[in-house]
Order: structure tokens, then sequence, then C-alpha cells
């Protein structure tokens, strides 16, 4: 009884989850592709969509990597010194992940702020957005 309603409780927290990650994700992927083609000739719209999802999966291969190295360091250096218990294995491993985790958002808000900063508006006439639709 028990067991299966805490079983269909996190089931369910996954399924927001994952929805939450989807609407986010949508609302992230598409206005950069907008923004990282913005005034490419047409006849070149292919190849800079080439290369920003080329960029993309090369940024996210090589963040995985370094995030990876982070905790992976980050692990064995907690529990120096004790006797290892599968107690503090687990701890560790959290410390690891922990710390890989701070990193990513602290690259996260740095990349946000740099941005924010550097980016300019734009702002599109109306009849202008008119006419691209």
């Amino acid at each position: 009884g028990v067991l299966v309603l805490v079983l269909v409780l996190v089931l369910v927290l996954v399924l927001v989850l994952v929805l939450v990650l989807g609407v986010g994700m949508g609302n992230v992927f598409a206005p950069a592709i907008a923004s990282a083609t913005f005034g490419v000739e047409p006849r070149d719209s292919g190849v800079a969509s080439a290369m920003v999802n080329t960029t993309q999966q090369v940024g996210g291969s090589v963040g995985l990597a370094l995030l990876s190295t982070i905790a992976a360091s980050a692990t064995p250096s907690y529990g120096e010194g004790q006797r290892p218990t599968p107690g503090l294995m687990a701890e560790a491993a959290a410390h690891g992940f922990t710390t890989a985790f701070y990193v990513g958002a602290g690259v996260l808000l740095l990349g946000a702020a740099l941005v924010a900063a550097i980016l300019p508006s734009v702002k599109v006439a109306p009849e202008a957005a008119h006419a691209a639709a």
C-alpha cells in the first residue's frame, strides 16, 4: 500500500519535472537558433544552422566531460583519511556530484550575465514583423 503510493508519487514527480524540462528547452532552443541565425543570408541559412547545432553538440560534450572530471576529482577527497564504508562512499559520491552541480550552476549564471551584458536588444518594427511572417 504505502510503497505503491510512494512509487506513484515519485513517478508523478518525475513526469512533472520532465514536462517542465521539455517546456523550458522548447522555449530556449528555438529562440537561440533564431538569434544565432538572425541576419544570415537565406542562401547561407543551412550552413549557419548546422554550425549552431554542431557548436551546441560540442559544447555539451565538453561541458559534460569537464563536469564529470570535477565530480570525479571531488569524490575521493571527501573521505580522505577515513575508513571506506558503504555510507561514506555514498556520501563521497553525493559530494562529488553536488560540487559538479554547483560549478555548472556558476557557469550558467556567468553565461547568463555575459549574454545580458554583451548581446544587444533588437526591436523589430511592427511592419517588418508582419512582413517576415
